[in-house]
């Protein structure tokens, strides 16, 4: 499985208008959510994956499973 090295998109606006509404006190995935592009990028992870084959889960999916 090989890493195609895409910026990690934006939650949509409405997901997040809804989380925060749902969720008035805070979630931890929440925090994950809005912090794990700060904190890492694809390509940190690059190394760890094939060069060839087929697209695999990027990073910040996996920490979110």
């Amino acid at each position: 499985m090989s890493l195609h090295l895409e910026p990690i998109p934006p939650i949509p606006e409405l997901t997040a208008r809804v989380a925060k509404q749902v969720f008035r006190k805070g979630n931890v995935y929440l925090t994950i959510g809005n912090e794990i592009g700060a904190i890492f990028e694809n390509s940190d992870f690059q190394e760890l994956y094939a060069k060839e084959g087929k697209p695999a889960l990027p990073p910040y999916l996996l920490a979110l499973t």
